[in-house]
């Protein structure tokens, strides 16, 4: 995989080792002429990455998918060959997003049309990237979300498996959206979330690329990014803060467990 100069870029990269030792590799494409749609998938099955004795193929592409990370449970799955996508559908500025999950059952090698698990709507739209999905301490599957709201600030939140996962829980069951909940969403709230330091106007800050953490005494928060969308000098597109937004965070996970 290379860089070529265009309009077009590679984002999104995820990276996952199977227990055979094959190496999976993902990213998307981003740019003027891309439609936001796309995930592109290969495989190294020497499990070097890297040197000699690695050998990167293209397996294909795996459409209506965007902002995704791979991953697999640990146990059977992981054992059979079961590897996961999960990320948001297909659409172009405008266009809601959905949640969705495709499943490899060969390595990588071959995807499912990935199955909705949360659908948008005039009303919600999500947004993720390709931030690690969690195994927490009860067996569950936790992953972080952003949802936008016409009218409002982005809202944060999480999804989790109904049950622990266990030895017979089989990869097809968790394609089916009754496997999954959420949590309510929070609101990014500028006035009492941002610091009065900070050297931009709070209107200018929401939620973004959000990662679920387990917490030492066994809940669970979620810490996001909280990104400045204005255009600064060329040099600088992007001012991201490093401020952990963690009583926020908190707050989404008291809902889901509510």
């Amino acid at each position: 995989m290379s860089y070529i100069p265009s309009d077009r870029y590679l984002g999104s990269p995820s990276i996952w080792q199977m227990a055979n030792g094959s190496l999976v590799a993902s990213h998307d494409f981003f740019g003027k002429s891309t439609v936001g749609d796309t995930v592109q998938v290969f495989v190294d099955h020497s499990g070097q990455g890297t040197g000699l004795e690695s050998h990167w193929r293209e397996t294909g592409n795996v459409s209506a998918m965007y902002w995704a990370n791979l991953f697999t449970p640990p146990g059977r799955m992981a054992e059979s060959g079961s590897l996961f996508l999960m990320g948001v559908s297909s659409g172009t500025p405008g266009v809601p997003r959905s949640i969705v999950l495709s499943l490899s059952k060969d390595y990588g090698a071959s995807w499912t049309v990935p199955s909705v698990l949360f659908p948008a709507s005039a009303n919600a739209s999500y947004h993720t990237a390709p931030t690690p999905l969690l195994e927490g301490a009860d067996g569950r599957l936790y992953r972080a979300f952003e949802m936008s709201v016409p009218g409002t600030h982005s809202q944060a939140l999480v999804i989790r498996t109904v049950s622990p996962l266990s030895a017979a829980t089989t990869a097809e069951e968790l394609l089916d959206p009754t496997a999954w909940e959420r949590s309510s969403g929070l609101p990014f709230d500028p006035n009492t979330m941002v610091p009065p330091d900070w050297d931009r106007p709070p209107s200018r800050f929401t939620w973004e690329e959000g990662n679920a953490v387990e917490g030492p005494r066994g809940g669970f928060t979620t810490s996001f990014a909280s990104t400045d969308r204005q255009t600064v000098p060329t040099t600088r597109r992007r001012s991201w803060s490093s401020w952990l937004l963690r009583a926020a965070a908190v707050a989404v996970v008291v809902s889901l467990a509510a």
